[in-house]
This record gives structure tokens, sequence and C-alpha cells, in this order.
């Protein structure tokens, strides 16, 4: 297997409540820190899935001080200074703006990945594959972002999707990116699967 750059940054991304999942997931208790399929967390098996893949060391979890503690409980492999903890939950931007600045200010030529921490995945291989070829393309197109998605099987208003304008390695799988549509209508969602 194929390891990330050594300035390559996994962030899994811990800071949502869950509340579509509403009352599994709960504020106390979101469903990144619960276990549905087997006997450990959703956050555990994500840092699972990137061991092998990268050093732990530059694994990172972003989360809200509420989160903070549980979260160093579950997961004692992880450093504590690789807790990125934002001061205010205002939303997905502004933790990513905060990770960037804080992962850069300790390795200016860092590759940053995010990961959600409440998804199952069972082709591991796969996703390595994927991760890998995400971080390769953008330590050789730095000016580039990557995302990494799924073909959909059918129209789903709760989900993101990726709109593609064309494919920039067809060997490789990979597209261009017109935009992100976050949660469309059910006649939009339906439009972007008959696109793509």
């Amino acid at each position: 297997m194929n390891k990330i750059p050594q300035n390559g940054y996994a962030v899994i991304m811990a800071g949502g409540s869950g509340t579509r999942l509403w009352p599994l997931s709960r504020r106390n208790l979101p469903k990144q820190m619960q276990s549905f399929v087997g006997d450990k967390t959703l956050i555990n098996e994500t840092v699972d899935r990137l061991f092998g893949l990268m050093d732990r060391k530059k694994i990172y979890i972003s989360t809200t001080a509420n989160y903070a503690p549980k979260i160093k409980k579950l997961l004692p492999e992880i450093p504590e200074e690789n807790i990125i903890i934002e001061p205010a939950s205002r939303g997905t931007t502004a933790a990513f703006a905060l990770i960037i600045m804080t992962i850069m200010m300790r390795d200016p030529e860092a590759i940053v990945f995010t990961i959600a921490s409440d998804h199952s995945v069972t082709n591991i291989e796969q996703l390595h594959k994927s991760i890998f070829k995400a971080f390769s393309h953008v330590a050789k197109n730095p000016e580039d972002m990557a995302l990494i998605g799924i073909k959909p099987t059918g129209p789903d208003t709760s989900l993101g999707y990726i709109k593609t304008k064309g494919v920039l390695d067809e060997e490789s799988n990979i597209y261009l990116v017109e935009k992100f549509v976050e949660k469309p209508s059910l006649e939009q969602a339906q439009k972007l699967i008959n696109q793509n």
C-alpha cells in the first residue's frame, strides 16, 4: 500500500451533532461517538481506516469544546495537540479555516485532507486508493483542490452532490468539478444523477 507523503495530513471532522439521526444522535452523544455496526464508535472506525495509510501524528481531529473531552477519551492514540477545538461553533467553513490555519502554521507545505467522522465504509482498500490518488494529484498540482465522491444509487435531498464538467484523467477516474451542491431538491438531485 502506498503511503501518503510526509507533508500529507488528514483531519477528521467531528464537530456536528448529527441532527438527522435524532433521537439516536443527540447533543450529548452525537452519532460519531456511537457504535452502529460493530463494537467501535464511528469515529474510532474512521481513525482505524487511516492507520496504515499515514502516520498517526499526521491525523488530526476537528471538534467543538463540548465534544473534546469525550474525543480525547475515545482516541488516546491521537496526540492531544492534534485535536483542533473550535472556540465557538460557526459551521463547516469556519472550522475549515481554523484547520488550515493550525496545520499550515506547523507545516507551510502541508496538503490537508478532511474526512467525515460518521461514515460507514466497506471497501477500505478502494478508499485508500482514492485518498492516495487525491494526495498525489494535489502534490503535482498545488493550485488544485480534490474531492472524493461515490456514485449515488438514487436521488436524496439530505446529501451533497459533486457536479462534474469533464474528465481530467480517465485512467485514474479523475474529473473536473463544476460545483458542489449541498442538499438539493429531489428534482435537482435527479438531474445531477442523470448529468454525471
